[in-house]
């Protein structure tokens, strides 16, 4: 049985890896509790914006000339 790994599984894995060691640093000083709401709100506004970027333009999002 022959284990393939993309490189992009470990370049995700690296970032969680930089992502969580920031984490623990900033909980020690911190808290979880402001941590996990900082985790959170970054999530929802990665979320948001993903949205955004990605959603379909209708013609109620152009300027009109305002």
């Amino acid at each position: 049985m022959k284990l393939h790994i993309h490189m992009r599984t470990i370049a995700l894995f690296c970032m969680w890896l930089m992502i969580t060691s920031a984490e623990l640093a900033l909980a020690r000083y911190l808290g979880g509790f402001i941590v996990f709401n900082w985790i959170i709100s970054a999530g929802l506004l990665t979320f948001i914006t993903e949205y955004i970027a990605n959603r379909k333009r209708g013609d109620e999002d152009s300027w009109g000339g305002l």
